[in-house]
């Protein structure tokens, strides 16, 4: 009985420990469409990792930092569109922030790897510039409707 026991168990911690969480799996598929500039895929998983974030640990949080950091430059280059910058840009900080708060180490050396060290300060002066070209654009406004 003992045998078939310790077998039962040792079966069950090799299936958990070889299992690799929800997050991990779309963190590297996410990983994957950046590096693929698979810009759709990159809104697509950045999306869908956001509405489960409470399940990440910093370093899908980065992974998910990255995402929004990545679609906020492509929306740059191409349509501009302020609405969806600010929510890239915003939702970067949002997870940004989470990640540092979950665990700083772990979250920095993620940035390292995905060559985002300096994405704090990436991401502050991309919402500075935002928020300037937005003034500039409400000031035309004011100004044509006199």
């Amino acid at each position: 009985m003992m045998k078939k026991l310790f077998l039962f168990l040792g079966i069950c911690l090799m299936m958990l420990s070889g299992c690799t969480s929800e997050a991990e799996k779309d963190s590297e598929a996410l990983k994957a469409a950046m590096a693929g500039g698979k810009t759709e895929d990159v809104a697509k998983l950045t999306s869908e990792m956001y509405a489960k974030k409470a399940d990440c640990d910093a370093e899908n949080l980065a992974v998910l930092t990255a995402g929004y950091n990545y679609l906020a430059e492509k929306e740059m280059e191409g349509a501009n569109d302020p609405a969806n910058l600010s929510d890239y840009i915003e939702k970067a900080l949002e997870c940004y922030d989470a990640a540092m708060k979950s665990d700083a180490e772990s979250a920095k050396e993620a940035f390292e790897q995905l060559g985002k060290a300096n994405i704090e300060k990436d991401l502050k002066e991309l919402k500075s510039n935002l928020e300037q070209a937005q003034a500039a654009e409400q000031a035309l406004l004011e100004q044509i409707n006199g």
